[in-house]
């Protein structure tokens, strides 16, 4: 591809089924000859990847969260020129989980949005956001022990489905029906991408 790639992020409350689908459509893209790459948030494998996985382990935190939503977006910042270099050399970035969790999860806490915005302002903007939709209870079917800090939270995870909902709404995002089977979602999903290109119109 010439030119600058493009960023598709996966999103969804936990246990929605982001790793899972973000790996497909990466390797379905790869098939249909797609010059693209993966990456993962938080990105556990860095320093401050390191401290947003001590926080989240606590039962509970009794630091102000407003620092993990910190921490949540300097992470973004520590890949943030590797994930430039690699749109400005044309590549199709997918991304399972970017800025707009933090914005879901901060907005669900009571935090300002403008200051969740600001956190993240100037790293490269998503062109596809899906978001996969889930019930709260069935996140907590699918992983019943080692829940960390935002997965014992029930009525968090409400709130944040809530928030992604109207996010979508209001901002043009894809909302898939993440209760389906996984193969119904990932069609659904290159549904969303295959007409996000046709609109577009780039070349491999």
């Amino acid at each position: 591809m010439s030119g600058r790639g493009y960023l598709i992020v996966v999103e969804g409350i936990d246990q929605s089924g982001k790793k899972t689908q973000s790996l497909l459509l990466e390797e379905r893209m790869r098939r249909e000859g797609w010059d693209v790459t993966a990456i993962s948030f938080p990105d556990y494998s860095t320093p401050l990847g390191n401290e947003i996985k001590k926080f989240l382990a606590v039962e509970k935190s009794t630091s102000p969260l407003q620092i993990l939503h910190m921490l949540l977006a300097a992470n973004r910042w520590e890949r943030a020129n590797e994930l430039s270099s690699w749109l400005n050399s044309g590549k199709i970035v997918i991304a399972n989980r970017y800025s707009p969790s933090n914005l879901a999860y901060g907005i669900s806490r009571g935090f300002d949005q403008d200051w969740l915005l600001n956190l993240e302002s100037g790293l490269p903007e998503a062109d596809v956001i899906i978001v996969l939709d889930i019930d709260p209870t069935t996140s907590t079917s699918r992983k019943y022990l080692d829940r960390d800090l935002n997965e014992r939270d029930n009525e968090l995870l409400a709130k944040v489905c809530r928030s992604y909902r109207k996010m979508t709404e209001l901002n043009g995002w894809y909302l898939i029906n993440g209760e389906e089977t996984v193969e119904r979602i990932h069609e659904d999903i290159w549904a969303v991408i295959k007409g996000f290109f046709e609109r577009i119109g780039p070349e491999k």
